[in-house]
């Protein structure tokens, strides 16, 4: 499975964001936040400081179109409009492909 899987896991959920100003994909934000919360943090300001301290590997990794990354503003007003229980869904199904 590829690194950019978890980004492709959550492409299907509706981008609920209004279309001015949207810079990163909704999916890349969500892989973001995934994996920041997945290394311990907790709480927006702490996911900000995760993509802060690693911005070249968090690069290196999901190979984004466009830099910067996503601030955690960005990634903060993607999930506060996104639906949770699809957001679930997603995460459930790409564990079970990577199992």
């Amino acid at each position: 499975m590829s690194q950019g899987a978890i980004v492709e896991a959550f492409a299907a959920l509706d981008d609920c964001r209004r279309p001015a100003g949207m810079r990163h994909q909704q999916s890349l934000c969500l892989a973001l936040f995934t994996r920041a919360v997945a290394a311990g943090n907790r709480g927006f300001i702490a996911i900000g400081d995760c993509l802060k301290a690693y911005p070249d590997e968090l690069w290196e990794l999901f190979k984004p179109e466009k830099k910067p990354l996503p601030s955690y503003s960005t990634l903060r007003r993607t999930l506060l409009r996104i639906a949770q229980q699809r957001y679930s869904a997603c995460l459930s199904v790409f564990f079970e492909l990577t199992q």
